[in-house]
């Protein structure tokens, strides 16, 4: 492959695969002050793209089984989870044989890294900083809610988050959209496809632009983005990013985060990923690396290659795994289904 990344650094490799398929030759993460990730990629590999995100994330309770049910429901009726696609990703995957347990892992992705391509290796950074979003409570104190960002690096300091957005004339609350509903529902209910943009300081994640939204022409659909002032007021849903296991599958899905008032008093918050942890009890991260080749279907041979990383995020050490990490038999519940927990030691 011979051409240019979204990020416009030089992609071309020569290398050719050792087997039948591959597409990433020794991939590596380093865990120092900042996160790497590494690889070198043969000459059929067309895209390269990390996500990562939390391992058995805190989500207990209604939130947890609804997410359980929408992947059953996909399985059952083998019917895609993909509605919004803002990335590049496969829209299931195989695990390998594990045994059963009481509770199924849950992974709840926080963003995709900026690429970078020298030549014939890729690579990426993660500065070990999460995203969350805070308000106010009906023109109360500002409060942060607990559940992360999914957020898209793309690169230079520019960051995406994909999300869905109501007229302020539509009545959205969490009874009529739940946290951790399919995105489908959402669009049944009018809602415009949109993004949040803003520009972050590329060392300490501090936010350093204003923060735009703009939303499609019209309920539902693709196309040209028009931006929304904050006086128009509205709802922002945030799109959430998870992976969830039934049986011996495991299943991407895109589904509803909490809902926002878009307003003066929107805001977003970047946290330590270890603080974050510390808060709502979590002890490591996943990264996982994927490599697709766009000329076969990524069901096929070749066609896709993902590997994944475990990071515990306190002793900085990684290791690949080869399935999900077993969660823990107890979590603390860290989404309310109604009102968002106020949480002043997160506040900005």
């Amino acid at each position: 492959m011979d051409g240019y990344s979204i990020c416009r650094t030089i992609f071309k490799s020569d290398i050719q695969p050792t087997f039948e398929g591959q597409l990433l030759l020794n991939p590596s993460l380093v865990a120092e002050d900042k996160v790497t990730v590494s690889s070198d990629i043969t000459a059929n590999t067309d895209f390269v793209k990390t996500i990562y995100g939390f391992t058995d994330s805190g989500i207990e309770g209604s939130a947890r089984r609804r997410i359980m049910e929408v992947a059953k429901a996909y399985l059952d009726s083998f019917q895609s989870p993909r509605y919004y696609t803002s990335q590049m990703r496969p829209q299931r995957k195989r695990t390998r044989q594990h045994k059963a347990r009481e509770q199924k892992p849950l992974i709840m992705f926080s963003g995709a890294l900026a690429p970078v391509y020298d030549g014939p290796t890729y690579s990426c950074v993660w500065n070990r900083v999460i995203y969350l979003a805070y308000g106010r409570l009906d023109g109360g104190d500002f409060f942060v809610y607990n559940t992360a960002l999914y957020v898209t690096v793309l690169g230079d300091g520019v960051m995406n988050i994909p999300a869905l957005y109501y007229p302020p004339y539509q009545d959205i609350n969490d009874d009529i959209l739940p946290y951790g509903s399919p995105v489908a529902d959402a669009l049944a209910l009018g809602a415009y496809l949109a993004t949040v943009h803003f520009t972050v300081d590329e060392v300490t994640g501090e936010v350093v632009s204003p923060i735009s939204l703009y939303k499609s022409a019209l309920p539902g659909e693709r196309g040209s983005m028009y931006e929304v002032p904050r006086s128009d007021g509205g709802f922002v849903v945030p799109i959430i990013n998870a992976e969830a296991s039934h049986g011996d599958d495991a299943l991407l899905l895109e589904l509803n985060g909490d809902i926002h008032k878009w307003g003066a008093d929107f805001g977003i918050l970047p946290l330590d990923a270890a603080t974050y942890s510390n808060k709502v009890s979590l002890d490591s991260i996943v990264f996982d690396v994927s490599a697709w080749d766009l000329d076969l279907d990524a069901a096929d041979l070749g066609g896709l290659e993902t590997h994944r990383f475990t990071l515990a995020l306190h002793d900085r050490t990684a290791k690949p795994t080869r399935k999900p990490t077993l969660p823990r038999t107890k979590r603390p519940r860290t989404k309310p289904t109604r009102k968002p927990s106020r949480s002043p030691s997160l506040g900005p």
